[in-house]
């Protein structure tokens, strides 16, 4: 019993940690809520955590309206115009709608959640300024992006923006990543936002990865990431420092993004600005809130290849050379390798070089067309400076029917067993969807059984064998799975009744033997599996 109520604790202190419940009353608001249509943006996001920041505080208060978006980075109507806040929705479909009461001004905001095109977590949080009206179109939803995020900022002049990139504000706040239709490309225009949004978050996903941790705070104060009434990460206050540098650059945002000397300004604004946050949340003075030395010096170590980064996004997406779906999707992914070792403390500049190098290398960056693609694989090569990082094995990922053999039949049950340093893991699946062309299970029930959880990490410890009485016993949580695509699972789960958290399975071939990466709050577990049982 002691056990159980240390897992209780466990979960309820974490997930409350994650939905950022403030102390606020409920504001209710006028009006009847309606469904409110919308689609994040990076490439597609999927299991994103979509909500209406009422107070604009950065921070998901207990009542705000939220959703997680669907596998093509929608919330609300599905891309073939299902309606997710349907009176009697499946729960399948239910945790994707989106409601909103009237407004004539709302923030909305987008974080975490899994990239379609790279196969890879989404870092950050995009936001969007807009109507509770303009989100009533299912056939139109609007757009959170990078570039909507920029314009969310203060200060900043939108028309500005778009004149110094040569494009309308519609352009600008548009989708733009290119239709899946055969023959569909880029316009130029799409290309000038590609490069403009790609330079801009990634900058500041590179950037937030180190001040997150920095100024996550320990004994002396309580910080990002840490503290309820703060921000989780530290994207919305670097997001402010690149406006307003945008907003006194005679040149666009590429003129910004890929100076040595801006990204060293941008990045002192943005800790001025996250120490005067956290001194007001947390009571301290200014002097008070000292960040870590060893990531602000890593950071000022990487600012070289930051602006490197910026050039060499801008050259995968110049000229005037229409760009297939395929072709992006390439682009984008050769970016994430990079970043993703940028933003890497334990990674040398040296390896976060030869990623750039390689995203210049079109051999390379045509091999990361291939679906079967693991970037996770290509990134760990890099990172430990492996001769084939850039010619490796491009084909290493397995389909889930091919791993985990979930069962056709409706209501047939699939049992997986997973194990990793952190302890084991067991998951079962229950199918109660079929897609009727394939024949093929696309989603239903879950039973994640787990002892307990620390920050972003899944442990278990097995208390049948454990001689420490106190040994947390297992935890049974219930959810929902869906297919986002051959090669990966949507997984929401209820750790504590009423409160949902998502996270994305991914089984993957690692010398040989089928592994499972677990997305789950921005880190990502590499599990081990025994064959699935049915």
């Amino acid at each position: 019993m002691r056990g159980q109520k240390k897992v209780l604790a466990v979960a309820i202190t974490t997930v409350l940690s994650l939905a950022g419940c403030g102390s606020v009353e409920q504001d209710k608001g006028q009006g009847i809520a309606g469904s409110f249509n919308a689609r994040i943006v990076d490439g597609y996001v999927a299991g994103a955590l979509v909500y209406v920041d009422s107070n604009d505080n950065g921070v998901l208060d207990a009542w705000e309206e939220r959703a997680f978006t669907d596998r093509d980075g929608l919330v609300s109507t599905s891309i073939k115009g299902k309606n997710y806040c349907a009176d009697g929705a499946l729960a399948t479909d239910a945790v994707h709608c989106l409601k909103v009461r009237p407004s004539d001004n709302i923030k909305l905001r987008a974080r975490g959640g899994y990239d379609m095109s790279t196969g890879e977590p989404f870092y950050g949080s995009l936001s969007l300024v807009t109507t509770s009206a303009s989100g009533g179109n299912a056939t139109s939803p609007v757009v959170a992006s990078p570039l909507t995020t920029l314009l969310a900022m203060d200060a900043i002049d939108k028309q500005a923006v778009a004149t110094k990139l040569g494009l309308t504000l519609s352009t600008l706040v548009a989708d733009f990543i290119p239709s899946t239709a055969v023959g569909t490309t880029t316009t130029a225009d799409q290309r000038k936002v590609l490069k403009a949004a790609m330079q801009i978050h990634k900058l500041t996903e590179v950037i937030s990865g180190f001040l997150t941790e920095a100024y996550a705070g320990g004994t002396a104060y309580s910080g990002l990431g840490k503290n309820a009434e703060l921000p989780r990460d530290a994207s919305d206050f670097i997001y402010q420092a690149i406006a307003e540098a945008v907003a006194g650059e005679a040149g666009d945002v590429g003129a910004v993004v890929g100076d040595v000397t801006k990204i060293t300004a941008i990045i002192t604004a943005a800790q001025t600005k996250i120490k005067a946050r956290i001194a007001v949340v947390t009571k301290k003075t200014i002097a008070d809130i000292v960040g870590d030395s060893t990531l602000l010096s890593g950071l000022t170590s990487r600012i070289a290849k930051l602006a490197n980064l910026g050039s060499s996004t801008a050259t995968l997406f110049a000229g005037a050379s229409e760009l297939s779906t395929d072709d992006v999707t390439a682009r984008l992914r050769a970016i994430n390798v990079i970043v993703s070792l940028a933003r890497d403390k334990d990674v040398t500049d040296v390896h976060v070089q030869d990623a750039i190098d390689a995203a210049a290398d079109g051999t390379y960056v045509t091999s990361l067309k291939s679906p079967k693609v693991d970037l996770a694989v290509i990134v760990k090569k890099f990172k430990t400076g492996a001769s084939d990082a850039k010619t490796t094995d491009f084909a290493s990922r397995v389909t889930i029917d091919q791993a985990l053999k979930i069962g056709d039949t409706l209501n047939s049950t699939t049992k997986l067993s997973l194990d990793s340093s952190k302890g084991n893991l067991a998951m079962d699946f229950k199918t109660t969807a079929v897609d009727p062309d394939s024949g093929k299970a696309t989603a239903g029930e879950l039973v994640l059984d787990v002892a307990s959880f620390s920050g972003s990490d899944f442990f278990k410890k097995d208390a049948t064998t454990s001689t420490d009485p106190n040994a947390p016993k297992s935890a049974v949580m219930p959810g929902t799975w869906e297919k986002l695509n051959d090669y990966s699972l949507l997984v929401t789960i209820e750790p504590v009744p009423g409160v949902k958290q998502q996270a994305v399975v991914k089984p993957t071939i690692v010398d040989g033997v089928t592994k499972y990466f677990f997305d789950y709050g921005g880190k990502q577990i590499e599990w081990g599996g025994a064959v699935p049982t049915n």
